[in-house]
């Protein structure tokens, strides 16, 4: 849903590289999933931060590294949403279709990128990893945005860039199998949020009464 480039700038402002972005993005990732592996939690701004002063301690960046983590994390705040998410919202919206949101971030950073684009109107419920305590793809996770949702899971369809994330999913859900961007056939849908558009008839045609979107964008892959 939004590109995290703002977040490669901010890093390349305190002596970091843009690049760097890649590295600390899925280092974040690997470590919150290992978390929930040993049965732990820790949310995804704790384990951000101490990534990216371990990053700035390696490229022997001077300063307060404690100012240079709030300044990259503050990119959030700058991340832009992608040109085919608006359309593909309304049509869903148009046509009686749920949307909710699921984020391994957190629901305030969530809800302000979704009112910064102006998209706050759309979604119906904005949920996190915080009252399950189970990173994305804990089946936890999934299990607790179904309940939160009140529905049953094959009246869900879940929509998300990472096939991990799809694969969760799949523990706690019936969802049939619908083709992705890239062709390949999984269980839950894959897909990118350019193919949200035809998907939206997709769900309907399907009975589903909400689609979880899942706002974590992979802008490298």
């Amino acid at each position: 849903m939004f590109s995290l480039d703002p977040l490669g700038q901010r890093m390349q402002q305190v002596g970091l590289q843009k690049t760097d972005l890649q590295l600390w993005f899925t280092s974040v990732l690997r470590d919150g999933i290992a978390t929930g592996a040993i049965g732990a939690f820790a949310p995804f701004k704790e384990i951000g931060t101490y990534h990216l002063q371990r990053m700035l301690a390696q490229a022997a960046v001077p300063g307060d590294h404690s100012q240079a983590v709030q300044t990259v994390l503050s990119g959030f705040d700058d991340a832009t949403c992608l040109s085919d998410v608006e359309p593909a919202f309304k049509q869903l919206h148009a046509k009686g279709i749920l949307i909710s949101t699921m984020t391994n971030g957190s629901i305030a950073i969530t809800k302000g990128l979704l009112q910064r684009a102006q998209l706050e109107q759309y979604v119906d419920l904005v949920m996190d990893i915080s009252q399950p305590k189970a990173w994305k793809p804990s089946s936890a996770a999934y299990s607790y945005a179904v309940k939160q949702l009140k529905l049953q899971p094959e009246q869900v369809m879940l929509v998300a860039i990472h096939p991990w994330d799809c694969a969760g999913a799949k523990e706690v859900s019936r969802l049939k199998s619908r083709c992705n961007s890239t062709g390949m056939l999984l269980v839950v849908v894959k897909c990118c949020m350019a193919t949200l558009l035809p998907l939206g008839h997709i769900i309907l045609r399907g009975y589903r009464k909400h689609v979880c979107i899942s706002t974590a964008r992979n802008v490298y892959t």
